[in-house]
Formats: C-alpha cells, sequence, structure tokens
C-alpha cells in the first residue's frame, strides 16, 4: 500500500532564532518522541537543548541545529513511531504568510487532492502560503464542512491527513458541504459555485450525462446553468437551472457515489 510522503527539509537549516510551522513540527516531533520543548513555533534554548539530546540518541552531531540529516531522521522516526499520525499537526497554524516545508507539503497535497475533488484549485507548491492558498483551503473546508477561514489549524489539518491518507488506501472521503443558505443561479460568483460545477462535471463525465461540461472556475455563466437544467432533468428535479436546497443535495449525494 501507498505511503504518506513525509515533509522534506526546508532547505534552510532551522536554529536558534528560527520561527514557524516548520520550527514548530521539530518541536511537536521532539516532544512526542520523548524530547519535551515548548510547541509555540519558536527555536529558543529550549528547543536546541532537546535537539542536542534527540542527536545524541541518534548518533547524529549533537549541535542543536535541524539540519538536513536532523530533520530527516525526526519525521521518519515519528512516522514510524506514530503510523496513523504520520505527519502531525505541528502545533501552530500553518497559514496565509506563513512559509517553509509545512506550507509546501499542504499544497502538494491539496493538489493531489484535486485529482478526487477537482473543485480544489491547482496551486503553485512553493511554500508561500499566499491567497491562493488560503482559497484552496478554504474550499476544503467547506467541502468537509469545517469552519472556512482558509487556515490549516489542527482540526483542518487533522481532516487534510485523513483525507489524503483515504486516498492513498482507495476509499475517498465523502463530501459533506453544508447548502450555503441562498440558491446559485446564473450571476452568482465564489467558491460554492465552483464545488457545484466541479461535482456537475464529475457526475456527467462518470454517469455519461448528455449535457454541458462547466469549467470550474468559481463563475454561474450561461454553460453552468445548461449544466444544472440537464442536471436536473437526469434526476427528475424540478428544472430551472438553479442550485436551490434539493439540487445541492443530490449533486453532493451524485457526485459522493462517483468516489
Amino acid at each position: 500500500m501507498a505511503t504518506l510522503p513525509l515533509p522534506v527539509y526546508p532547505g534552510i537549516a532551522l536554529r536558534n532564532g528560527a520561527f514557524g510551522p516548520d520550527t514548530a513540527l521539530v518541536q511537536t516531533q521532539l516532544s512526542g518522541l520523548g524530547f519535551p520543548t515548548s510547541i509555540d513555533g519558536i527555536y529558543g534554548a529550549s528547543t536546541t537543548q532537546a535537539v542536542r539530546a534527540y542527536q545524541a540518541s541518534k548518533g547524529l552531531t549533537p549541535d542543536g541545529v535541524t539540519g538536513y540529516n536532523t530533520w530527516t531522521s525526526l519525521v521518519q522516526t515519528w512516522a514510524a513511531q506514530y503510523p496513523q499520525d504520520p505527519v502531525p499537526y505541528p502545533g501552530v497554524v500553518v497559514g496565509q504568510g506563513t512559509v517553509g516545508s509545512m506550507p509546501k507539503y499542504l499544497q502538494q497535497g491539496l493538489n493531489s487532492l484535486r485529482v478526487l475533488y477537482p473543485a480544489q484549485p491547482q496551486l503553485a507548491g512553493d511554500g508561500v502560503y499566499g491567497s491562493g492558498t488560503a482559497q484552496s483551503v478554504r474550499i476544503f473546508q467547506r467541502q468537509f464542512a469545517l469552519t472556512m477561514d482558509g487556515q490549516a489549524g489542527a482540526v483542518t489539518w487533522k481532516k487534510f491527513i485523513q483525507a489524503r491518507l483515504a486516498q492513498l488506501a482507495g476509499t475517498p472521503l465523502r463530501v459533506n458541504p453544508a447548502y450555503p443558505g441562498t440558491p446559485l443561479r446564473q450571476g452568482s460568483e465564489g467558491d460554492a459555485v465552483r464545488c457545484i460545477q466541479s461535482y456537475l462535471a464529475v457526475v456527467k463525465q462518470v454517469r455519461g450525462l448528455n449535457y454541458p461540461a462547466p469549467a470550474v472556475d468559481g463563475r454561474f455563466g450561461p454553460t453552468t446553468r445548461n449544466a444544472v437544467l440537464g442536471f436536473q432533468a437526469a434526476f427528475g428535479l424540478k428544472i430551472d437551472g438553479v442550485v436551490g436546497a434539493s439540487t445541492w443535495a443530490r449533486l453532493v449525494e451524485e457526485f459522493n457515489a462517483t468516489l
């Protein structure tokens, strides 16, 4: 069975004075492996001491710096000891403005999930958490009924890892996005529109239905309306080209049936 990729070394050694999600991951792994330190994303004296102790236990140079060898040892040792949680939540929010290995890991994983959930936009995978990554996280949160804040906090990170593990196991998670509360119709825009466009396109392809495949662009134009009309006709719904609660629920149901 395929195994979940592990976060790659960020390319720059982490040492006293470093900060951010990459440092927090090191702290989380050290603490979970029996080398306690604060989990605050700030690489200070406590973390340096814990890294030295870990390095000594593994026969690495005990310099207190998390370079390539120490990083690789940590992520591999953690994954071996905690296979059910191979890439833990780093302990601090991975959100807009953060950079490094953890944002890059999130971006790459969301790109991989696009195979199943094409509402997710393609990301650059550059390790810079900008507005595009925030949008992708927000869409992921929408599809799995999480708080849509565009940040990877503990709950979102746990669902993200769960979704990736399920993808690799061949048992994809079903989506359960809440109806946005108001009907979507021609002229509507936004992430909810991206979701219905992706569901329409996948259901059309898998079921071989005769309606146009809309672009997944978040803009409810004539092609999306025609796709909705075709979907409604195919499944015995009111044919009005508007995604109200009943059409939304049936779209989600039929999309999940394709997974």
